[in-house]
């Protein structure tokens, strides 16, 4: 009788090999991606940024109460929340102590210039 010998499967070797393979690509990968994150964060921390700069002068335009000087600065504070909804927003005369960096919710407390309403800048 004839033994036939019908070995299937990976050995050890191959199997090693493909393990440091996907360990490369692993390694990396994960640096590019937490980089893409840390970069839409700060696009996100930018964008809330100038959305609360435009709103707090659209309230220092609005101020009929007299209570802001119209010659500014403005320091302007809001709470962003984790959805990206804005919560009220505080204004006070005199520039801001602190700017907001890193995580996109928080508070945020920004210095609102004077702004040319003919020119826009």
């Amino acid at each position: 009788m004839k033994k036939v010998n019908n070995k299937k499967g990976f050995t050890l070797a191959e199997l090693l090999v493909v393990l440091a393979i996907m360990a490369i690509l692993v390694a990396i990968a994960v640096p590019l991606f937490t980089g893409a994150i840390g970069d839409a964060n700060e696009k996100v921390v930018a964008a809330n940024k100038r959305a609360l700069k435009s709103a707090a002068l659209i309230q220092v335009m609005n101020d009929t109460s007299g209570t802001l000087s119209k010659e500014g600065p403005w320091n302007a504070t809001c709470e962003i929340a984790a959805d990206g909804t804005m919560g009220e927003i505080t204004i006070k005369d005199g520039a801001a102590t602190a700017e907001k960096s890193g995580n996109p919710a928080g508070e945020y407390v920004v210095t609102v210039e004077k702004v040319d309403i003919k020119t826009g800048s």
